[in-house]
């Protein structure tokens, strides 16, 4: 467990819960981060695949708005939604995939 392993981060994180508005304590736990996934590339490549995986494209109109001609393009297999509520429109959306090389 990395809280046994790595006590710094530890705290870090445990100061980012008290004050997670303070500069100070954001740029430390940040750089505890960092020297973390630079320690354990492989800990890094499951993060970047959980992140990944998480990725929504959306186009969303709300409230009597218009949306026209929206296109976006994911370059990995991502959740994509087209939503409009409240008296709303969406016309001419194009979402695409290209797989990661």
């Amino acid at each position: 467990m990395y809280s046994k392993e790595q006590p710094e981060l530890k705290e870090a994180a445990g100061d980012m819960v008290i004050l997670p508005t303070d500069v100070e304590v954001k740029q430390n736990f940040t750089q505890e981060v960092q020297k973390t996934l630079e320690n354990d590339p492989d800990l890094a490549r499951e993060i970047e695949t959980m992140m990944q995986d998480s990725v929504i494209q959306r186009v969303l109109a709300n409230s009597n708005s218009k949306i026209e001609d929206v296109e976006q393009n994911a370059i990995s297999n991502v959740r994509q939604e087209v939503i409009a509520t409240n008296n709303s429109s969406i016309k001419g959306v194009r979402q695409t995939q290209n797989a990661r090389n």
